[in-house]
């Protein structure tokens, strides 16, 4: 396989040409790992709460949605992986992953992710209409342009990337009938956009030693492990307090839902308050990333089932 100089840094392995994954590797699990699987099921779990609070029901144009923001999201978490590929080889939490690692040749991962990025807009556009493509397109551009760029001139780009977790939950509205227009939406992305930043904050920091070795401009870079566990906190309980203005506006009855939302929110206060009480924040760090994926879940299950059963 011919290389150039920068790609020798990173030793990836020689291959056939007819396949661009070691044949000793799981295709399934190297597909995951590329694709960021389990980041484009929460993308698309988030479509499917957009449409389920927009028509407090469910069809199959839903689940059609849902399954063209999965596969659109899996195209941009390989493209994402295809353009960071080189920095990913400086770091530890990074370096196993498939490019890096020479299970999968950089021009094939490239191919996977223009393939999946074309199918998953053509699955979006078959579900609604321009617009909810149009959504689609906005969030690729957003992460993989804009975002993944940033990230190199400030350590903040966490903020405005997380823009794109709030528009799988708009592109779901949109397809069971809502309006972008609708007021009703607003607290819904706003919740979203909030859980995204303390979520990647949190992972960071877990790994804190390995992103200072890294060129980029991250936050731990900035802040020392006390000033982040303030910022970070401060930004987790406003996550946990914007979730509670989504019942308020009409979409779900500010009834049981309400209460299990303030339950919910409080656990994640309580869990994440730690960080500033304990000293190994670094550790620590990686549990209050865990329970703010679980903190996720959790909403979407009460604010999915609160809509369809009317509590």
């Amino acid at each position: 396989m011919n290389m150039n100089s920068t790609d020798k840094m990173y030793q990836y392995r020689s291959f056939s040409s007819h396949t661009a994954v070691d044949k000793k590797a799981d295709l399934l699990t190297v597909l995951t790992h590329l694709c960021k699987m389990r980041i484009s099921a929460f993308a698309a779990l988030s479509s499917l709460t957009g449409s389920i609070l927009a028509a407090a029901e469910l069809t199959s144009v839903m689940f059609v949605a849902m399954a063209g923001v999965f596969i659109l999201a899996c195209g941009a978490g390989a493209l994402n992986q295809y353009q960071e590929r080189h920095i990913d080889a400086l770091m530890k939490r990074t370096a196993s992953r498939p490019i890096p690692t020479g299970m999968v040749e950089k021009s094939h991962a490239l191919y996977i992710a223009v393939s999946l990025i074309v199918a998953g807009v053509l699955t979006m556009f078959l579900s609604g209409d321009w617009i909810v493509a149009g959504l689609g397109l906005f969030a690729l551009a957003w992460y993989n342009l804009v975002y993944t760029n940033l990230k190199k001139v400030t350590a903040f780009a966490a903020v405005p990337g997380a823009i794109v977790g709030a528009v799988p939950p708009a592109i779901g509205w949109v397809a069971a009938g809502g309006s972008l227009n609708d007021i009703a939406l607003l607290p819904v992305c706003f919740f979203f956009f909030m859980w995204q930043v303390p979520h990647f904050w949190f992972l960071l920091f877990s790994h804190e030693e390995d992103h200072k070795r890294s060129a980029l401009p991250v936050l731990v870079k900035v802040f020392n492990r006390d000033q982040f566990g303030r910022v970070a906190i401060t930004w987790t309980y406003t996550t946990a307090v914007s979730v509670l203005f989504i019942p308020l506006f009409g979409i779900a009855l500010p009834g049981t839902s309400f209460f299990l939302l303030c339950m919910a929110s409080a656990w994640l206060i309580w869990t994440s308050s730690r960080i500033l009480r304990l000293t190994n924040k670094t550790s620590l760090s990686l549990s209050i990333f865990k329970s703010m994926n679980m903190y996720m879940l959790i909403v979407m299950v009460i604010l999915n089932i609160s809509s369809l059963l009317r509590l």
